[in-house]
């Protein structure tokens, strides 16, 4: 039995199972099954026990978060192992050269509708703000199955891969790069689906990153201040496929890149400004996907002053505060107002937002835009404008169970 945050625990001869000394907070319960027990095979199908969620599903978007607090005792929770159709999945791992790639390690992971699980959680603006992408579907992260690792024969295999839609990731050995002072792996992703027939054919191209060099400016081009810190992330269709940020004085950028098609995204970690536009030589390429290659001209990223909401929480020791735009889509932002009832939350590109205080809030399992809209009535409307300081007064309200 898996409770997230790392905790397990084994059931007995009868099947049950406790969770001893948890902090306070939501959990998602999920059964695997030690042993995988081969329930049927008709006309070349088969069908096995899977790992399920509670109540008792195989999606993790459909998993039913369980919250505990504090000083609280819980029981009767029942899974129900479920059965499904199986796929065994068959490959090949290339070296950049087109040879069998071998020891390489390759991980396949499940992909969510409504939204990048890659994209999903990060840390941003000041030490105790966070900043996370709306989901548009149901709550859930899918568990990874075990990474295999090929032999000289560059080949892999994963035998029992339900029905459904993912991506796959190859990862070849770590070598020495003495340009970067480095450790570089080449790396290469597909995206595929199941449903029909074992494929037994599938290829990833292993490609060796390269560095995108860039600068990070104000809106008169002058370089960012000193003690602003910024992070780029590139992300394709099979998830994230290079990362960096500022590394030298006068706000320039070096950041590693897999080539391919990517979406670039900047996030202000330190300083109250917000990314306005992403320039690729002369080209915006703000929220779009642009082929990158060794040869891409340098990237520009433009800021602007952000604005800040200040305020304090009433009758109430600790709580969150969340706040999420009007649209309930893109970007959110959570902060605890800590011992003192006051909270700070900067780096707030202009916009319409909701802000609401929670006695608990876990963005990687309660950000999905449902669950937002339901705040709604209970929140607060606030309008955030370039460089400027809004105050909003809380109160805490309570996350239905």
């Amino acid at each position: 039995m898996d409770l997230g945050k790392g905790r397990t625990a084994s059931t007995d001869a009868e099947g049950s199972f406790a969770f001893q000394n948890l902090s306070p907070g939501p959990y998602t319960l999920l059964a695997r099954p030690k042993i995988v027990e081969r329930v049927s095979v008709h006309e070349g199908n088969r069908t096995e026990v899977v790992p399920t969620y509670y109540p008792s599903a195989v999606e993790p978007t459909q998993a039913e978060s369980i919250v505990v607090r504090a000083g609280a005792e819980l029981s009767g929770y029942e899974i129900r192992l479920q059965s499904v159709p199986v796929y065994r999945v068959r490959g090949v791992v290339l070296n950049p050269d087109g040879k069998p790639a071998a020891k390489a390690v390759v991980e396949l992971q499940a992909r969510i509708a409504g939204g990048n699980p890659h994209r999903f959680f990060f840390l941003g603006g000041t030490s105790s703000r966070q900043s996370f992408s709306i989901r548009t579907g149901q709550v859930g992260l899918p568990e990874p199955e075990e990474p295999f690792v090929t032999g000289d024969d560059g080949a892999f295999e994963f035998a029992s891969v339900r029905a459904g839609d993912w991506t796959i990731r190859a990862e070849g050995n770590a070598v020495w790069d003495p340009a970067r002072q480095t450790d570089v792996s080449d790396v290469g992703s597909d995206a595929f689906s199941l449903g029909r027939g074992d494929p037994d054919d599938l290829k990833i191209q292993l490609a060796t990153p390269f560095r995108l060099s860039g600068v990070a400016v104000l809106t008169d081009g002058s370089p960012t201040p000193p003690g602003v810190a910024l992070a780029v992330s590139l992300f394709s269709e099979t998830g994230r496929a290079g990362s960096g940020g500022i590394v030298e004085p006068g706000g320039m950028l070096r950041i590693h890149v897999t080539p391919g098609a990517h979406e670039i995204r900047a996030d202000v970690l330190l300083g109250n400004y917000y990314a306005d536009s992403i320039m690729l030589g002369p080209t915006d390429v703000t929220s779009q996907r642009v082929e990158l290659t060794p040869a891409s001209p340098p990237l520009k990223i433009i800021l602007k002053p952000a604005g800040t909401i200040r305020g304090t929480i009433e009758d109430a020791e600790i709580g969150t505060v969340v706040l999420f735009p009007q649209s309930v889509t893109g970007i959110a932002y959570s902060a605890s107002s800590g011992a003192c009832r006051a909270f700070a939350l900067d780096g707030i590109p202009p916009g319409d937002y909701y802000a609401i205080a929670l006695d608990h809030f876990d963005p990687r399992t309660m950000a999905d835009a449902v669950r937002l809209r339901s705040l709604m009535p209970m929140a607060t409307s606030v309008k955030v404008q370039q460089g400027s300081v809004a105050n909003v007064p809380l109160r805490v309200n309570r996350v239905p169970d």
